[in-house]
């Protein structure tokens, strides 16, 4: 739903955990979603997400990895995410919270762009292609 002035009212974000961290893509950017053994059966430009956001030197483990696709005509990519939660999960626009100025002020293409709070649970929201790109 979109108020007056063109910018939506609301979000619809897919959730998932990696290394206790949960992070939310908006569902306008996900075309489909495919198990993590099923990669190599298409023809997808893969990365996992430990790739390309740092977690400290933590080992990353995927016990359910699925891939992300993204809603995308030019290319053909995915990003493979551990145990994708929630599905459609309706975010009001006045809930999410901008990123601290520390964090924004590293570079202009971080894929981080907001946090709210899901079942109690803090969620940082990603831009998703931003992602796909960060860190070439």
């Amino acid at each position: 739903m979109k108020s007056g002035n063109n910018v939506p009212d609301e979000i619809r974000i897919l959730t998932f955990c990696i290394a206790d961290t949960c992070f939310g893509a908006d569902m306008e950017e996900i075309g489909g979603m495919l198990p993590g053994d099923r990669a190599a059966d298409r023809e997808y430009e893969i990365f996992f997400f430990h790739e390309k956001i740092s977690f400290a030197g933590k080992h990353i483990t995927y016990r359910a990895p699925m891939i992300l696709l993204l809603n995308d005509s030019e290319r053909r990519r995915g990003i493979c995410v551990d145990q994708p939660a929630d599905m459609n999960i309706v975010i009001p626009i006045d809930s999410i919270r901008p990123l601290p100025p520390l964090i924004t002020s590293l570079s202009s293409s971080f894929p981080l762009w907001g946090v709210t709070e899901v079942n109690k649970q803090t969620v940082l929201l990603i831009d998703i292609f931003k992602l796909m790109d960060y860190g070439r």
